[in-house]
C-alpha cells in the first residue's frame, strides 16, 4: 500500500515499481530500460501481465465486479516474465462488496503478483485491507515543497498548497484548472472571516450557509477541516511553538480559538470529518443542508 498527499506522485511511483518488475532488463537504479520489448507494451498500455484497476468513471466507486475480474488475473500464469503487477487507484474508492472480494486474495497472494493499492486516505479502507498490507508512506517536507514550486507558481498559491497537505505536483499539475474553479472554490481567508463573524454574532448562519452552498462543498468542508486543525493545536499547546497548517492565521485564530474549550472544537470538527465521509462516498445529502447544521451548531457552541 502506497500512501501520501495528493501531488506526491504516488501513483507515479506505482508506475515506475511496475515497470522495473516487469522489465526485462532494469537499469542499475531499478528503472525499466524503456526498450526493452515488455517496456514497450508498457507504454502502449498492452502488457499481458500488467492490471490496472480504477473507478469506471472519475470520483465513482471500484466495483466488486472489477476485484472479481482481478482476483481472477491474479491466479493466471504470467506471459512475459515470472511476475505480474496489480495497480489499484485510489484503493480507497473501493466500495465495501469489493473491499471483502480482495480480502480472500490479500490474505493468501499468489505468489506471483504484486498488488498495489494506491490510496490518498487510507483511513478510510477497512482495518482488514490495511493489516494485510506493507506500508510505504511518500511525503515532503514544506521546505521541499517550497523549493519544487518557487518560480513555477506565485508565491500565494505555494501557501495553498502546503495549508492543503498536498504534495508539489497537485497544484502543479492543476494550475490550468485553478482559475477555472475561481468562482466556485472558497478562499480560506474568507471562510476564517465568517467563521470570526458568526462565533461574535456579527453574521447569520443560515444565510452564511446559503451562500457557501454556492461553492465546491468538498472544498468548503476541506478547508474547514483544516481550519479546525489548527484550532486543536493552538488549544491543545504546551507552548509558543505550534506547526499550523495555516500559519498566517495564526492571531486571528488564537482569539478565535477562546470562544470555544477543547471539547466543543473536537465535536465541530468530528462533524466535518463525517461531511468529508459522506461526500467522498457519494452521499444524497443536500450541501446547503449539511451546511447549515454546520454552522448552527458552531454559533451554538459559541454562546456557551
Amino acid at each position: 500500500m502506497i500512501t501520501g498527499a495528493k501531488g506526491m506522485g504516488l501513483l507515479n511511483f506505482a508506475d515506475n515499481l511496475a515497470a522495473s518488475i516487469l522489465c526485462e532488463q532494469p537499469d542499475e537504479s531499478g528503472y525499466g530500460c524503456q526498450k526493452c520489448s515488455a517496456c514497450l507494451l508498457l507504454k502502449a498500455d498492452t502488457h499481458p501481465d500488467l492490471l490496472p484497476v480504477f473507478p469506471e468513471e472519475e470520483g465513482k466507486e471500484i466495483k466488486v465486479d472489477q476485484i472479481r475480474k482481478l482476483v481472477s488475473f491474479s491466479q493466471l500464469q504470467s506471459h512475459y516474465s515470472q511476475r505480474k503487477v496489480i495497480i489499484v487507484s485510489p484503493a480507497e474508492s473501493m466500495n465495501n462488496n469489493a473491499a471483502n472480494s480482495l480480502l480472500k486474495t490479500l490474505e493468501e497472494p499468489p505468489g506471483s503478483t504484486l498488488i498495489i493499492l494506491v490510496s490518498h486516505q487510507p483511513s478510510f479502507l477497512p482495518i482488514t485491507i490495511r493489516s494485510r498490507c506493507q506500508k510505504i508512506k511518500i511525503s515532503a517536507s514544506p521546505r521541499h515543497v517550497t523549493e519544487w514550486l518557487r518560480g513555477k507558481i506565485e508565491p500565494d498559491q505555494i501557501q495553498t498548497v502546503l495549508a492543503a497537505g498536498c504534495g508539489p505536483l497537485f497544484l502543479e499539475s492543476n494550475e490550468a484548472q485553478i482559475d477555472e474553479k475561481t468562482e466556485q472554490s472558497p478562499d480560506r481567508l474568507a471562510l476564517l472571516k465568517d467563521l470570526e463573524n458568526m462565533a461574535f454574532a456579527y453574521q447569520d448562519p443560515v444565510d452564511t450557509a446559503e451562500r457557501w452552498s454556492q461553492n465546491e462543498i468538498n472544498d468548503t468542508v476541506f478547508w474547514l477541516i483544516k481550519i479546525c486543525q489548527d484550532m486543536v493545536r493552538i488549544k491543545s499547546a504546551a507552548n509558543s511553538e505550534i506547526k499550523l497548517m495555516n500559519p498566517d492565521m495564526s492571531q486571528r485564530l488564537s482569539k478565535l480559538v477562546e470562544k470555544y474549550n477543547l471539547k466543543e472544537i473536537f465535536r465541530i470538527y468530528d462533524k466535518l470529518f463525517e461531511y468529508h465521509q459522506l461526500i467522498s462516498r457519494n452521499s444524497n445529502l443536500k450541501a446547503a443542508t449539511m451546511l447549515e447544521d454546520f454552522t448552527i451548531e458552531w454559533v451554538t457552541l459559541s454562546k456557551k
